[in-house]
């Protein structure tokens, strides 16, 4: 099962998203590599997506498939919240 790590980046009542392929804005955020915690690849992410780093991450929920419409397909995501 594919597991992911999503960050939701919230300042002064703002969310950041960022530009995913062909065009599509979506939360930032990947897959789990081998060998790495959700919240190292959450930071990982993060970093390779926008330059942020070193930010503290509040791990928010586990959630699967059914639960809520995403594009990256099937599998646990593991979802992270820092301001």
């Amino acid at each position: 099962m594919k597991q992911r790590a999503t960050v939701i980046c919230k300042r002064d009542g703002q969310v950041l998203y960022v530009r995913k392929p062909k065009s599509r804005w979506a939360l930032p955020g990947g897959k789990i590599e081998a060998g790495e915690t959700p919240a190292q690849a959450a930071m990982r992410e993060l970093c390779e997506e926008t330059g942020l780093k070193n930010l503290d991450l509040l791990y928010l929920e586990v959630y699967e498939k059914d639960q809520v419409t995403h594009y990256a397909g099937p599998g646990l995501k593991q979802a992270f919240a820092t301001e």
